[in-house]
């Protein structure tokens, strides 16, 4: 039944890959961490990558090629549940504070360069496709390099002028946020290692929750 249902796709996507031990940043500040094993050989990623490659010549090939075996989307602890929890207008604060959700995206990643090639095509897609739009800030916390992107004076009183986008390459992973914070955690523990830290094992090799 589960093979002729919803879950036929997931099972194409992720059959042929495996969540390693240790990948997708596993750590005890996260409230709910979902991984997902990824095939990238497989019909749907393919398809993924040829969807970008006719939106943007500048891509060569797999534009997502540098992809590992595995993602994962995380919801960190952070003061923001608490206020959101007592705040009486919860529908209405998400509105005006989503901005800043502590979630973040967490790819795991096989070419550090072929990721580089890619957020830099990426980066010259936004400027050439909306010029002046968008500024991008080169920062660093503890020795890692990571960029800050946010929309330019044009949209800073609408919704998304509150937003900024942050992301960070490592050697063995991409990580994306609209949370600083969060980000300078994720930092912290990838310059840290395993040295003194107790990784939760996941509890299985294609989709983990």
């Amino acid at each position: 039944l589960i093979a002729r249902s919803e879950y036929n796709d997931v099972i194409r996507l992720t059959s042929g890959a495996a969540i390693a031990p240790g990948a997708n940043d596993p750590h005890k500040d996260a409230l709910v961490h979902l991984a997902l094993a990824i095939n990238t050989q497989s019909e749907m990623f393919n398809k993924g990558g040829n969807f970008l490659g006719a939106m943007n010549p500048g891509f060569k090939a797999n534009p997502l090629a540098w992809l590992g075996q595995s993602v994962s989307i995380y919801a960190d602890a952070d003061p923001f549940w608490k206020k959101l929890e007592n705040n009486d207008k919860a529908e209405e604060f998400m509105e005006k504070n989503w901005h800043q959700l502590p979630v973040a995206l967490h790819c795991e990643v096989k070419n550090s360069l072929g990721l580089v090639g890619f957020l830099t095509t990426l980066r010259a897609y936004a400027d050439q496709t909306a010029p002046g739009m968008t500024r991008w800030e080169n920062k660093e916390h503890n020795g890692q390099a990571y960029v800050k992107v946010r929309g330019s004076e044009a949209l800073a009183e609408g919704e998304l002028g509150q937003a900024s986008i942050y992301y960070a390459v490592t050697p063995k992973s991409l990580v994306v946020t609209l949370n600083e914070p969060l980000l300078k955690r994720a930092i912290d523990r990838s310059r840290a290692g395993d040295k003194g830290t107790e990784i939760p094992p996941w509890l299985g090799t294609n989709v983990c929750l």
